[in-house]
């Protein structure tokens, strides 16, 4: 397995070795026990800010989270670099294998928090993403596990070799990454089928305010289709480690998109429809300078049945926009309980 050679990483980040005094280690285990406290510390740095691009936190708290776990690479790789080999050490290059090995383990991390999750950044909170934007996140995810997992596989070896171990123990901290990219897959997995009712009910609104009828028969035929799909999912679906709670809230909110589709719609393109007519019956009365007697009865009457439908098509419109809020609120409830259950601290 080809390593990155420490000098590479050194001109990458513009390391200056001025003021660091060398360690000297006495053993072996004493200086992979070093090696292991600075690994520790960057990969629960890693995964707390991670998780605050999982969860949607505020962009500062991300960017701080990421200066944070920046700095904290840059500075154990300094140090390990400076690293002296332990005295009356006989096998100089293991420690130089090892010691190489925990520096590419270093760059892989910082090439994984500067670089890759530079456009995750500025994304928007967890309900807010577009589908655009929930395909890069999975995407860029699943290629950080594949490279940190590289990475923390290859320091494990490299360290087993170096403390001439026979067989090679998966590491606490990979397992804590294992647990994590497993919780992020999972609730990939739900929230994929959430987001695309909720975005597909976010276009059928935009169809209702644009007054198109016909469109917001498309758009509700469209979120029927996928709310009945995403029920068809979920009677396969299996919790994960035995907790419904994500299964369970997207089940009560495709029933709502259900409902709200079958018992709805149809009401609301008839209103637009009558919205229409309304408004040429009003422009030809108004166009007129007199009225006969008959012709007010009739206007009059217009009026009175429009404004009755029109009370009917704003209550239903609250009732649609306090269900659409609900529905979110429960989710970045429940996603939010998840991940408290489920991420590693």
């Amino acid at each position: 397995m080809k390593l990155i050679p420490a000098i590479i990483f050194t001109l990458l980040l513009s390391f200056v070795f001025s003021g660091i005094s060398a360690k000297h280690f006495k053993t072996r285990k004493s200086y992979q026990s070093f090696i292991y406290q600075k690994q520790s510390k960057v990969i629960k740095r890693f995964l707390r800010f991670n998780n605050a691009i999982s969860e949607g936190e505020t962009i500062r708290r991300r960017v701080r989270l990421r200066t944070k776990l920046l700095n904290e690479i840059h500075n154990s790789a300094k140090i390990i670099d400076s690293l002296s080999a332990f005295k009356n050490d006989s096998a100089h290059k293991d420690f130089i294998a090892f010691r190489d090995s925990s520096l590419s383990f270093m760059k892989i991390y910082y090439d994984i928090s500067n670089d890759d999750y530079k456009s995750l950044i500025g994304i928007r909170n967890v309900a807010g993403r577009t589908f655009s934007e929930m395909k890069l996140t999975l995407l860029t995810k699943e290629s950080v596990f594949k490279k940190s997992a590289y990475s923390n596989i290859a320091l494990c070896i490299q360290s087993s070799e170096f403390m001439k171990m026979r067989s090679v123990k998966k590491d606490k901290l990979i397992a804590l990454m294992e647990q994590e990219q497993s919780a992020n897959n999972y609730f990939d997995s739900v929230y994929f089928i959430f987001l695309k009712n909720y975005l597909q009910e976010s276009s059928m609104l935009a169809a209702i305010d644009a007054k198109d009828a016909h469109d917001v028969e498309r758009q509700s035929d469209t979120l029927s289709k996928y709310a009945a799909e995403g029920l068809e999912q979920l009677d396969s679906a299996k919790t994960f480690r035995g907790d419904p709670s994500l299964l369970k809230n997207l089940k009560r909110s495709l029933k709502l998109y259900t409902k709200e589709t079958d018992k709805k719609t149809n009401l609301i393109t008839d209103y637009i429809f009558e919205a229409i007519d309304f408004k040429k019956t009003k422009a030809t009365y108004d166009q007129k300078a007199t009225h006969p007697a008959d012709d007010v009865k009739s206007y009059k009457k217009s009026v009175k049945e429009f404004n009755k439908k029109l009370k009917k098509f704003n209550k239903t419109m609250a009732g649609i926009y306090k269900t659409r809020k609900r529905i979110l609120s429960g989710w970045n409830f429940t996603s939010d309980t998840f991940f408290e259950n489920h991420l590693p601290e």
